[in-house]
C-alpha cells in the first residue's frame, strides 16, 4: 500500500478564486481502529479525513466533499457532509469508503460555502472545485485485491440502526451531566441500486413533552456504502428526554419548536433513545470540569534536548477545583505529524507523570486527558496539548 501527499495542506494559492475560510490539514486514510492500514483491500472499509478548522476564528455552514478518482480517470461517486463549524472549535471529518477494485487512486478532499455551491449541476454532475473556501488536498492510495460485484440486499434505500449517545471520546458514558458535550450517533447503509443523498436528523423530546428544534445533517452514499452520523448536542438541564433519530432523502420543511417532526417521508423506521441528565458538578453549565490540568509539558531527563531513544516525561499540574483530592486517571497520546497515534499510556494510582521514549525523529502533538476511570471515562478536565520537537 502506498499512500504518498501530493498537495500538503496550506497551499491554496491555486485552490479557487474564493477567500479562504477554512483552515484544512491532515488528509489521511484510517482503519477502523483509526490506524493507517498496512494495506488497502477491495471491500474492506477505511476512513478519509481530514482536520478542518476556521481560518478567521469565524463561524462557518460548509460542505466538505471526498472526490475519488481511479487510475483511468473516472470518478467514483462523491461523498460530502455539510455542517455548522462554530469559529472556536476544530473538527476532524471522514467520509467511509469501501473500494471495489483494484488499483492506484487519487483521493482529494475540498470544503465549499454549500452543497450548490459545491455541485451547481447537480449531485451527479462534477465539482466546481474554483467555489472551494479553503485549500485542495490530494493523496494516492493503492488498493489490493480483486474486483467485487455487489448485489441488492433489500428494497428499502436505507438501513439505519445502532443509535447510542456516545461522548466526545466516541465511549458510551455511565452518567451524562448537563454541560457535557455527547454525540447522538447512528449507522446508515445505503441499500438501494444506486447514488442517494441523506438526511440525518435528531430531534429532543424533555420530560414535560416539549419539543426542541431538530439539528441535522446532509450528506451522501453509494450503494452498499455505510457511514457513522452523529450530532453534537450539550444538555443545559438535568431531567429526562427522548432522543429520536430520522434518515430523510432531503432537509425537512421548516419545523418550529414545541411541534414535533413529521416522519411520513422518512427512509427507514425512526430509532429511538431516552437519556437520563444530571445536574452539573459546579451547578454551573459554562464550566462542568472537576479539576484543572495545566502546565502541560515534556520534559528530557538527562540532557537539555529531547532525542531519539532517550526517555522524556509527559508532565501536568492537576488540582480540584473544590480542594479536595480526587480520584481520576490521567492519560496522554502522542501523535506523529500524519495523525497517527505512536503512543498511549495512562496513571490509574492519581500521579499526573508519564514516560515515553521517542524511536524517530520529527514532529509529533501530545494530547494530556484527565478521566473518571478507564471504566467510566467522563472527562474531568479540557485536554491540553503541547508540542514536541525530537532530534
Amino acid at each position: 500500500m502506498t499512500i504518498t501527499l501530493l498537495v500538503s495542506a496550506g497551499i491554496s494559492e491555486s485552490a479557487g478564486t474564493g477567500p479562504e475560510k477554512i483552515r484544512m490539514e491532515n488528509l489521511r486514510i484510517e482503519g477502523t481502529t483509526g490506524v493507517t492500514p498496512d494495506e488497502i483491500l477491495t471491500g474492506k472499509p477505511v476512513l478519509i479525513s481530514a482536520d478542518l478548522a476556521s481560518a478567521h476564528g469565524d463561524d462557518q455552514n460548509l460542505t466538505f466533499v471526498i472526490e475519488i478518482q481511479k487510475e483511468d480517470g473516472s470518478y467514483e461517486p462523491y461523498r460530502w457532509l455539510s455542517l455548522y463549524l462554530p469559529g472556536d472549535e476544530s473538527s476532524s471529518l471522514g467520509q467511509p469508503w469501501y473500494p471495489s477494485s483494484p488499483g492506484l487512486y487519487t483521493v482529494r478532499a475540498l470544503a465549499f460555502e454549500s452543497v450548490s455551491a459545491a455541485f451547481p449541476m447537480g449531485i451527479e454532475g462534477s465539482i466546481d472545485a474554483s467555489k472551494v473556501i479553503g485549500p485542495i488536498l490530494e493523496i494516492k492510495a493503492r488498493v489490493s485485491g480483486d474486483v467485487l460485484v455487489y448485489d441488492i440486499l433489500e428494497d428499502t434505500e436505507m438501513l439505519f440502526e445502532n443509535f447510542e449517545v456516545a461522548d466526545a471520546f466516541g465511549n458510551i458514558p455511565d452518567e451524562i451531566r448537563a454541560g457535557m458535550q455527547v454525540h447522538l450517533a447512528a449507522d446508515i447503509t445505503n441499500t438501494y441500486d444506486g447514488v442517494v443523498s441523506f438526511v440525518y436528523l435528531v430531534q429532543i423530546q424533555d420530560e414535560d413533552g416539549a419539543y426542541m428544534r431538530p439539528f441535522w445533517l446532509s450528506g451522501g452514499l453509494a450503494k452498499e456504502q455505510s457511514f457513522s452520523a452523529a450530532l453534537s448536542w450539550t444538555p443545559k438541564s438535568p431531567g429526562s428526554y427522548t432522543a429520536r433519530a430520522f434518515v430523510f432523502d432531503s432537509a425537512p420543511g421548516q419545523t418550529n419548536p414545541g411541534e414535533p417532526v413529521d416522519s411520513s417521508q422518512a427512509l427507514a423506521p425512526v430509532l429511538e433513545k431516552d437519556i437520563v441528565i444530571l445536574p452539573i458538578m459546579d451547578k454551573t453549565v459554562k464550566d462542568p470540569f472537576k479539576v484543572v490540568l495545566s502546565n502541560f509539558a515534556v520534559h528530557s531527563m538527562d540532557v537539555s534536548d529531547i532525542v531519539v531513544g532517550k526517555p522524556v516525561n509527559l508532565a501536568a499540574d492537576i488540582t480540584d477545583k473544590y480542594g479536595g483530592n480526587p480520584s481520576f486517571t490521567y492519560l496522554v497520546q502522542v501523535r506523529d505529524e500524519g495523525g497517527v497515534t505512536v503512543h498511549l499510556s495512562w496513571n490509574i494510582v492519581g500521579d499526573s507523570i508519564l514516560q515515553w521514549t521517542p524511536s524517530k525523529p520529527g514532529t509529533y502533538t501530545a494530547t494530556a486527558f484527565v478521566w473518571k476511570s478507564l471504566e467510566n471515562p467522563v472527562p474531568l478536565s479540557m485536554p491540553a496539548v503541547t508540542t514536541i520537537t525530537v532530534s
